[in-house]
């Protein structure tokens, strides 16, 4: 059955979740997104935040990564992060996966014509050479769906970032409250 898109009008975050979970059908068959991020650094040290980086492509450095607490028994959960692209080609990231989640997308929100908040799903986003692709709330996340088991607020989950060229980033999110 498909859903319609409904505004998202600014509320508490669970709300959000909760309209994610009732546009999930629509968000699955949004087109390819390309964004490109370049603006200020908002890095941060690796290790804060909670998050255990272990790169396995060595031009892109996750940092300030977290994951938005819940509560029990909600079947989503945003992830907020920052990559940065030190290389000198763009890269593409083109997936995502978590062993809490049955499914983890890049959400990106916007405006409509009629100027409501809207989210999108995006197959791949590509990251400037030099450049940051910020996750951060009330702009883009990453979407972990279909929550395997409720998550508290202190632990860490696993999440991996797949690029088009087939390299990797794993790390260690933490979960907090906003």
């Amino acid at each position: 059955m498909k859903r319609a898109l409904r505004p998202l009008a600014p509320r508490s975050l669970s709300s959000r979740f909760l309209a994610a979970w009732l546009l999930w059908p629509t968000l699955l068959a949004s087109q390819s997104v390309q964004a490109q991020m370049n603006s200020m650094d908002m890095t941060a040290p690796a290790g804060s935040q909670g998050q255990r980086p272990s790169a396995v492509r060595p031009n892109v450095q996750l940092s300030a990564g977290w994951i938005a607490a819940a509560p029990p028994g909600a079947e989503e959960l945003a992830a907020y992060l920052t990559l940065h692209n030190s290389g000198s080609r763009a890269v593409t990231l083109v997936g995502a996966s978590s062993s809490v989640s049955a499914r983890a997308m890049p959400m990106l929100l916007g405006q409509d014509a009629a100027g409501r908040e809207t989210m999108r799903g995006a197959s791949s986003l590509s990251i400037a050479a030099g450049g940051n692709l910020v996750f951060a709330p009330g702009k883009a996340h990453l979407m972990l769906s279909g929550l395997r088991r409720d998550l508290k607020p202190g632990e860490s989950v696993d999440v991996r970032l797949t690029f088009s060229d087939g390299s990797a980033i794993r790390a260690a999110l933490r979960v907090r409250r906003l």
